[in-house]
């Protein structure tokens, strides 16, 4: 069996083709990787709204409860000075 030389234009597309699909598949790890990230910022500020959330209820909560017990209170006192 006889080899053929081979070309240089043969070794360049050769050369091409494999910087192609080195360069698409950094490209799709990049995309992977924006995509994790994403949702992990995602979640992060989801927990944030959440945990704000939470707190503001925790504080109208007690300001209510405040409100009432003075009420309650001073019912109280109102009688017993009677």
């Amino acid at each position: 069996m006889v080899k053929k030389p081979s070309t240089p234009s043969a070794k360049r597309q050769g050369f091409s083709l494999v910087l192609a699909l080195v360069m698409a598949a950094a490209l799709v790890i990049v995309i992977i990787v924006l995509a994790a990230f994403l949702k992990v910022e995602s979640r992060l500020a989801i927990n944030s709204v959440l945990m704000t959330r939470a707190r503001l209820n925790t504080v109208a909560s007690l300001r209510l409860a405040q409100g009432s017990m003075q009420q309650r209170l001073s019912s109280c006192i109102g009688t017993a000075a009677d």
